[in-house]
């Protein structure tokens, strides 16, 4: 799931141009450029078997907390979440950093 995404073009067809996929519109930014508020596309819904499921905006923050978790599947002692990007998501959502230590349930994005 993303809520921005490139069109697979070329640079010159406007590839490096990020717009909605997801999101029904670019994100509204706070003035600090802090608060990135992202709106979902209505009706949005999962593919079968699943095409009675509405995608809602939990579900992105569950996408998001399972990419900062722990896979089980990572070599014993290893930690594999967005591998050496999880800087990137804990640096810059409220409480990515402790959700990914284990200190708090959620992240609060807030």
């Amino acid at each position: 799931m993303t809520l921005m995404s490139y069109n697979g073009r070329s640079i010159r067809e406007g590839g490096a141009i990020l717009q909605p996929d997801l999101a029904a519109a670019d994100p509204a930014i706070s003035a600090d450029g802090l608060t990135w508020t992202f709106h979902l596309k209505p009706g949005l819904r999962y593919a079968p078997p699943m095409a009675d499921t509405t995608i809602v905006s939990a579900d992105i923050v569950r996408a998001l907390e399972r990419g900062l978790r722990n896979s089980p599947f990572a070599p014993a002692g290893e930690t594999q979440t967005f591998g050496q990007y999880v800087g990137y998501f804990s640096d810059v959502i409220v409480g990515a950093e402790d959700f990914t230590k284990g200190t708090v349930d959620s992240i609060s994005g807030a």
